[in-house]
């Protein structure tokens, strides 16, 4: 399935939907679990209700915002400000940003799931993401906290489990914020990668299983079911 050619539908219903068990905290794409009384294949409890959909709405948004921009037609654009060609990507940027933006948001509910899960206090959560407030640092020092595992370690071990290539999902995510950061701190002088924009919608798939994966990892299992570095 190529996302970059799906037109006919909502991108966020082919990619996701998403449930999380209301006991265990187990998330997967089992439709059976919206029926009360659905029993978990993990805890092998019986729901009381429907399960929730364990996306929220502002990620689902970002994913169809990045669909319809994709394919917005050139003269439906905004208009663009008169510069040399190469430059003239301004909708192509709003995607890479946006798949920052969608990163971000994930790596943020990942967090604090994580710090749910620990019983920390609100006002102890609120303090550690404050204290590492910029993407760099929760991922270099609060994730590892956490977890007990390095971000990129954290990819390419459930990575080799999941015969996913999350590593590179992971790397493209440091390579979209470089050229979103190289723009907003120098301005017109920037360049879109030609296969950038394209790349942004076909590393969706990953980037949703990557993240359904570590809460399935660090947040519904026991820690002596966690990967080991």
């Amino acid at each position: 399935m190529n996302p970059t050619e799906i037109t006919d539908r909502r991108l966020s219903e082919v990619l996701a939907k998403y449930w999380i068990c209301q006991h265990c905290g187990i998330v997967d794409t089992n439709p059976t679990r919206v029926e009360p009384g659905h029993r978990c294949r993990l805890c092998d409890r019986q729901a009381e209700m429907s399960s929730p959909a364990y996306f929220t709405s502002n990620v689902l948004s970002l994913i169809d915002l990045m669909q319809e921009l994709y394919h917005l037609k050139p003269e439906s654009a905004l208009p663009l400000p008169a510069v040399e060609p190469a430059k003239r990507n301004g909708h192509h940027l709003i995607l890479v940003i946006l798949f920052c933006t969608l990163t971000e948001v994930l790596f943020q509910q990942l967090l604090e799931e994580c710090m749910s899960r620990m019983d920390l206090a609100a006002k102890i959560q609120d303090r550690l993401l404050r204290d590492n407030l910029y993407m760099h640092q929760r991922m270099k020092r609060l994730f590892p906290t956490l977890t007990g595992m390095t971000w990129m370690d954290a990819a390419k071990h459930l990575g080799r489990r999941q015969k996913q290539n999350y590593e590179k999902t992971a790397r493209f995510y440091e390579q979209a914020s470089e050229v979103r950061n190289e723009f907003l701190h120098r301005g017109g002088d920037w360049v879109i990668p030609g296969e950038m924009p394209e790349q942004c919608l076909r590393q969706l798939k990953p980037l949703i299983l990557l993240f359904v994966d570590l809460h399935n990892e660090f947040v519904a299992q026991s820690p002596d079911r966690r990967l080991k570095a």
